[in-house]
């Protein structure tokens, strides 16, 4: 409740946050991911590797003023976990934490602009060039999806067509078995969507990877990934392909059609729900794991999640099917006119490729 940050902590983090922007914008694939999310976003500040332009300006009156009307009594959150005695648990927290002056924030903790992701469609395709002694390349190429940290029905997630559907009162023989029994249960859960992205996760990332590499030869390496960010209400996927300069063009267009021709097998769901279970049997004895999921539960402005992301996962995990896959990736935008393509090449490092500060240029709407 009374936390002062000087001059010499704001430029600290500054420098540091400058030094993490260069390593970003030197290597081809975060440099590429970065581009992306500035398209997702359009450049927003709180998304991308933050500038010179948003950087410079800050300084500790304006850090404290943010925190003042950030933190406060009424946003505060405890969560504990781990072996205690709750008597002695609650006295702690009276004496240390009931002697707060309450304090209510002066603003929404969440700005709902950034809640609503609109990506630029007028930057789809996009090429940057870095110097570099090494000659390579990377594209990452994605878009819009279902949000990683779930929804119930209350929240009407537009990116879950069934659930909506249902919640908005369609008549249709799916949705009248949905309310039957455990159907009802597995889809109406906080966790549904996000166990189907945590199993379609390792099922997409081996399938584009193996295809890509040994059956095209298109790339060295392939990585799928679903971006998460607790406060958008929908959520991103990209895939990171690893490539040769002269084999660009070539690799997005074997992505995107892969993409579009994804398909799903028992095998690979039985595959992904053994490393999922394995994993988390090893992390239910560590406190952060826990914790990790616990965030945020207490939040008013993110009902969508609850204390049963701690106590169902395993259930949930053993639950899925090959159709919850279909059904979750159906709520995709895999539309191939509409996926964001951003590549990073290098050139030699003696090429004159910009003058900026750091090195790069970006071709407008650039063909890949």
């Amino acid at each position: 409740s009374n936390v002062t940050v000087t001059d010499r902590a704001v430029q600290d983090l500054k420098h540091m946050m400058a030094i993490q922007r260069e390593q970003v914008l030197l290597d081809p694939a975060t440099n590429a991911l970065n581009t992306l999310c500035g398209v997702v976003s359009r450049d927003d500040p709180r998304v991308v590797m933050p500038d010179e332009t948003t950087l410079d300006p800050l300084d500790a009156r304006i850090v404290n003023k943010e925190l003042r009307e950030a933190l406060s009594t009424s946003n505060l959150e405890v969560n504990i976990v781990g072996d205690f005695d709750v008597d002695q648990l609650e006295d702690y927290i009276l004496r240390y934490l009931g002697s707060l002056d309450e304090l209510s924030p002066s603003r929404d903790v969440v700005d709902p602009s950034y809640s609503t992701i609109d990506p630029d469609l007028q930057r789809m395709d996009i090429e940057k060039t870095i110097p570099d002694t090494a000659e390579r390349a990377a594209v990452v190429i994605g878009q819009l999806g279902p949000s990683m940290y779930g929804t119930t029905f209350e929240n009407r997630n537009p990116w879950h067509p069934i659930t909506n559907a249902w919640v908005n009162g369609a008549d249709s023989e799916f949705n009248s078995n949905l309310k039957d029994g455990m159907l009802l249960w597995k889809r109406s859960h906080p966790l549904y969507i996000p166990v189907v992205l945590d199993l379609l996760e390792p099922i997409l990332a081996s399938d584009m990877h193996y295809r890509m590499r040994d059956g095209l030869g298109v790339a060295y390496h392939c990585n799928w990934d679903f971006v998460r960010n607790r406060r958008h209400s929908s959520g991103l996927w990209s895939v990171e392909i690893n490539t040769n300069v002269d084999l660009i063009k070539q690799a997005v267009d074997a992505a995107v059609e892969h993409i579009s021709e994804a398909t799903f097998g028992e095998f690979e769901l039985l595959q992904a729900k053994a490393f999922l279970l394995e994993d988390y049997h090893k992390g239910k004895a560590e406190g952060h794991k826990w914790l990790s999921r616990m965030e945020g539960l207490q939040q008013d402005d993110s009902a969508r999640i609850d204390f049963r992301h701690v106590n169902d996962y395993e259930k949930m995990v053993r639950s899925i099917t090959i159709t919850d896959l279909y059904d979750v990736w159906g709520s995709f935008n895999t539309d191939p006119e509409q996926i964001i393509r951003c590549a990073c090449k290098t050139v030699p490092a003696d090429v004159d490729v910009n003058d900026d500060l750091l090195g790069f240029k970006e071709g407008d709407s650039a063909e890949l």
